[in-house]
């Protein structure tokens, strides 16, 4: 795709019913040109990311997966019929809609293209919560969420992101220490300094904007 990104692939295909046809997704290649799923935790998980679509069988048919997302640069495609054409398969981006409020750049070209990869990293990891990965977890650890969120704040408007995240820390609270993980039941530990962003996050966002939404 020529890029990391998270988000999906759209498929386009004719085939006759019952065709399976299978989608990996990785971030790197093997020097022999497979996928190297090996950055997406698959240490973790024992599973690479993937998807399979049926064909109905009715002539040109269009597909692309609901319910979830990857991340991603390459695409392991098996069981289409034919030689798919570059119009066959689509990388779709998927993260919240933050509106780009801020910008960088100098006469250091390496540091433009870090401040652009970034950039790619930090919303491929907005996903209505501000994740770890988008491939593996896909967890709102909030000491991961407070490290980036005045990176976040001074290049998006994410005020109702993190209104909204803030929101989620207090509803996911067990007592008195928040969880070091929201929203869900996945307690993951209670940590003084992970849970110590259901102060800070508010705080920087008031510092920055202005402008506390809760």
């Amino acid at each position: 795709m020529g890029q990391n990104f998270a988000g999906w692939a759209k498929l386009k295909l004719r085939a006759e019913k019952g065709t399976s046809i299978q989608l990996r997704f990785a971030e790197w290649l093997n020097v022999d040109g497979t996928i190297d799923p090996g950055s997406t935790g698959v240490y973790a998980t024992d599973v690479v990311q993937t998807d399979k679509y049926i064909a109905k069988g009715q002539g040109v048919e269009i597909w692309e997966p609901r319910f979830t997302y990857h991340g991603f640069r390459y695409i392991e495609m098996t069981g289409f019929p034919g030689k798919p054409a570059m119009e066959d398969l689509e990388g779709i981006v998927v993260h919240t809609d933050v509106e780009s409020t801020g910008e960088f750049k100098c006469s250091d070209e390496m540091l433009n293209r870090l401040h652009k990869t970034a950039l790619w990293t930090e919303v491929s990891n907005m996903h209505s919560i501000p994740t770890d990965c988008p491939h593996r977890e896909k967890c709102g650890w909030l000491g991961d969420a407070f490290l980036t969120s005045d990176m976040t704040i001074y290049n998006f408007n994410t005020a109702l992101f993190w209104s909204k995240f803030i929101r989620d820390i207090e509803t996911s609270r067990r007592g008195n220490v928040p969880a070091n993980i929201a929203p869900g039941r996945r307690m993951g530990g209670k940590d003084p300094d992970w849970g110590a962003a259901f102060i800070q996050l508010p705080y920087q966002l008031f510092y920055i904007t202005g402008i506390l939404q809760l």
